[in-house]
């Protein structure tokens, strides 16, 4: 990344922090970066993984979460702090990320964020992630591993520290925590369950998405448990607007999309990664002998 990249994104995303209660459109953000609307629209896509205006609306929206589960303000006041015009406006950008109304979000009490502030990296040193350097974790990996989390929580809906941490500890306990790491910094994560063969979590942080780091995970898990099962991961459901892109990641990397789930009060559907013809001959071969 140049210094100019640098110093344009982070500048667009520190305007964004501190008008979220503002009328906030391209233009603005694109001065406040000094470049272009078109060109600021396209780097931050590219670095951020989603668009200044997604990035804009989910940010509003998980600050309007956090007063939901807060303080008792009223919803329409908390519409317009967060850059509404009115509360039924906000009710159905509401309703369409959270699957509930401001209402029910307030009354359940829980604090789920769908986007924090994004944090620019500096330090990326072009290295490529291979499965030789991807690792399993350690407890002296947890706050870079939460850091990472907190970037990455768009693709889990519901995910709270409290529920999650319990979860994190007992998973580097039984080495089922794998981290590759760059300059220092968690990189990529993935929690593993091999007795079901499911992805639990994965993170990925934006800046190194096109690296194939995912497929790199993938190859680690079958160095790990080299008996023959189909991976499986759970994500949104098909045209789920808080989806920021985690069902086209999954297609891409060959998972198949099963059954339809419902996880934490959330919808969502069941991916499964089919084996290869290899592994369906050496899985048949066992079943034949065995």
């Amino acid at each position: 990344m140049t210094d100019q990249m640098f110093a344009g994104i982070g500048a667009a995303v520190e305007y964004i922090e501190s008008h979220l209660e503002s009328r906030l459109d391209l233009d603005q953000v694109a001065a406040a970066a000094h470049y272009s609307k078109y060109h600021l629209h396209r780097i931050f896509s590219e670095v951020v993984g989603i668009s200044v205006h997604e990035y804009v609306r989910r940010r509003r929206l998980t600050e309007a979460a956090g007063k939901l589960a807060g303080a008792g303000a009223p919803i329409l006041d908390i519409a317009l702090e967060c850059g509404y015009e009115s509360q039924r406006a906000f009710t159905t950008a509401f309703r369409e990320m959270y699957k509930l109304s401001p209402a029910e979000y307030r009354r359940r009490g829980n604090f789920y964020p769908l986007q924090m502030p994004f944090s620019l990296r500096r330090e990326i040193s072009g290295n490529i992630c291979s499965p030789d350097k991807i690792r399993p974790a350690n407890p002296e990996d947890i706050p870079a591993w939460m850091e990472l989390v907190w970037q990455t929580v768009g693709g889990y809906p519901y995910l709270t520290e409290q529920g999650y941490l319990p979860d994190l500890r007992k998973s580097i306990a039984e080495q089922r925590a794998f981290l590759w790491e760059d300059a220092g910094q968690a990189a990529g994560i993935l929690i593993f369950s091999p007795e079901s063969a499911a992805i639990d979590f994965i993170g990925i942080h934006p800046q190194y998405r096109k690296q194939n780091i995912f497929s790199a995970f993938l190859e680690r898990l079958h160095m790990e448990y080299p008996y023959c099962r189909r991976f499986q991961i759970t994500t949104y459901r098909d045209q789920d607007k808080a989806d920021p892109g985690y069902r086209r990641d999954l297609l891409r990397l060959g998972f198949l999309p099963d059954c339809l789930l419902t996880e934490y009060d959330y919808p969502t559907q069941r991916f499964l990664l089919p084996l290869s013809p290899q592994e369906e001959f050496t899985c048949t071969r066992k079943s034949f002998y065995f």
